[in-house]
């Protein structure tokens, strides 16, 4: 009995083994060796290759009477790096981690499993026929193509996320790495294995706490009267702040009056346009940062004398106050000084003297 097959130079004769049964008891066989030396038989998923055996029967009352008989049949060799029951992939210790970012923050970069390694597992043999893995990140479930807030260090799992975009802020996305044979991927190989790690990224609001916030010098002359009427007028120099998106509101938040328990003047008395945005929000005649006081002398007795400090708070729009972060303030002193201390003039009328003619007993 001999064997041929239908794939010259592929080897395959060689893996194949016959025993002719010509001991006592034995049957006939044929067996395919192990072998995991190349892919050449199965190709990239799986070959059919055909077999031949013959027959040879010799007879002991004939010379050289032959009796040959020859027969076919398959044998299939498969591909194990599309089978996951001999292939996987090892993925890191997981999950991914989940990360914070501020929105307009620098860059952050980060590593995200803190121990293991993807790696290619094979049974019941260890073997390299299936190559390396690709690792491929993906955001909320679509591999990066670029424009996404996130990017990815080619060689290493290191991630970076970075972004400016205000529609963000509060939002908590999903991010992963995703594990595939790099000869083998699962688009065109159903089969084989893939292996995916997932994390999540939150999304900050920088004005939480901004990253500067300061108060700068403001005004401080043209702030006295001596109730006559005269406007005092003092405007605001904005609060530098960054990032710039994060928008301020300001307003008058006490006024004390010195040497005073309590003050005559309050916020209410002090006109203030503390919006910056080009529109007349508490009076037509009031620009962005405004404010202005009159004390006409009709006033007096009702406004004291004296000197008012008045605080001007400076809070960022639509967080939690927290003051030093998100909330700043300055002072303005308006004076009002008393004007009859001295009195601006003071003219005494001469009596006109009358001519009087009295008689001595006469009643007054």
């Amino acid at each position: 009995m001999t064997l041929t097959t239908d794939d010259a130079g592929t080897d395959l004769d060689g893996k194949l083994a016959l025993n002719d049964g010509s001991a006592a008891n034995e049957d006939q066989s044929i067996t395919l060796a192990q072998f995991y030396d190349a892919l050449i038989l199965s190709g990239d998923t799986e070959i059919t290759h055909t077999v031949t055996v013959t027959y040879e029967v010799f007879s002991d009352h004939e010379d050289n009477s032959v009796i040959t008989v020859t027969d076919t049949f398959p044998i299939t060799i498969k591909n194990p790096c599309i089978n996951k029951n001999f292939v996987t992939i090892v993925t890191p210790n997981g999950p991914l981690s989940d990360e914070t970012y501020v929105i307009d923050s620098a860059a952050k970069t980060w590593t995200p499993y803190s121990t293991g390694a993807w790696s290619v597992a094979t049974t019941p043999v260890t073997h390299t026929l299936c190559g390396g893995l690709t690792i491929t990140p993906q955001y909320e479930g679509f591999d990066l193509i670029g424009g996404e807030p996130i990017t990815h260090t080619s060689g290493t799992d290191a991630l970076t996320v970075e972004s400016t975009d205000g529609d963000l802020i509060g939002e908590t996305k999903a991010y992963s790495l995703v594990a595939t044979l790099t000869n083998y991927p699962v688009g065109t190989y159903a089969t084989a294995d893939t292996e995916t790690l997932s994390g999540t990224i939150q999304f900050l609001n920088p004005c939480d706490n901004p990253f500067t916030f300061t108060v700068p010098a403001q005004q401080t002359t043209g702030l006295s009267d001596n109730f006559s009427g005269t406007a005092i007028d003092w405007t605001l120099t904005e609060f530098p702040i960054t990032p710039s998106r994060c928008i301020i509101n300001y307003s008058c938040t006490g006024v004390v009056e010195a040497g005073e328990a309590s003050s005559t003047i309050g916020c209410g008395d002090l006109p203030f346009d503390g919006i910056f945005d080009n529109i007349a929000n508490v009076d037509a005649n009031l620009a962005d940062g405004e404010l202005t006081f009159t004390a006409d002398p009709a006033d007096y007795g009702t406004y004291r004398p004296g000197s008012y400090t008045v605080t001007i708070k400076g809070a960022v729009e639509g967080v939690t106050d927290v003051p030093g972060t998100t909330s700043q303030t300055t002072t303005l002193t308006i004076v009002l000084t008393d004007p009859c201390d001295p009195p601006a003039s003071l003219v005494v009328a001469n009596p006109a003297a009358v001519d009087m003619d009295y008689t001595l007993t006469q009643a007054e």
